[in-house]
């Protein structure tokens, strides 16, 4: 049988493509001002700030909700189906 031989794999780190330093995609680290519509318990994992000082992260959430979202209840209902709609 004949002997197979194989190429090692090589990386080119500088081949031009897409010129110096324009690769500005966001990648995991990257930042964005764009609001991720989440439901209650992944709110208060993500920012869980109780604006108010009362201890009832809800009733912040709700205030967050109104803020960057629809009042549709509709989506409340498909984000948020064990809570009650609150608008």
């Amino acid at each position: 049988m004949a002997k197979r031989s194989f190429l090692k794999p090589v990386i080119l780190m500088n081949s031009g493509w897409g010129g110096e330093g324009s690769d500005t995609g966001g990648g995991s680290g990257g930042t964005s001002d764009d609001i991720t519509l989440v439901d209650f318990d992944e709110w208060i994992e993500m920012y869980g700030v109780d604006e108010n000082g009362d201890g009832d992260y809800l009733d912040d959430y709700i205030a967050w909700w109104a803020a960057n979202f629809d009042k549709d209840p509709d989506l409340w209902e498909l984000i948020n189906p064990t809570l009650d709609y609150p608008f």
